[in-house]
């Protein structure tokens, strides 16, 4: 399949399931079938900051917002990594 929302989807049971690394490869496939898809940046941003992987969050998240301005859940990522 080369539906960027199919592997959204897939990666969000993967996410369910505790199955990070899976979970990336999926999301990242979306990108490479389209390259903006603003709810895989927002996956993978959501990813990097239960890692606690900061600055990779806030750039998934930024691309994010670049793609969809009225993204919600990169907007509360990005609250979430304020002090």
């Amino acid at each position: 399949p080369r539906y960027a929302a199919f592997y959204d989807l897939a990666g969000a049971i993967y996410t369910r399931m505790g199955q990070v690394f899976r979970a990336r490869w999926a999301f990242n496939q979306s990108l490479a079938y389209d390259a903006h898809d603003s709810v895989a940046y927002e996956n993978l941003g959501l990813l990097a900051l239960e890692e606690g992987d900061a600055a990779t969050a806030r750039s998934y998240f930024a691309e994010a917002l670049w793609l969809n301005p009225a993204s919600t859940a990169a907007r509360a990522g990005l609250r979430r990594l304020q002090p």
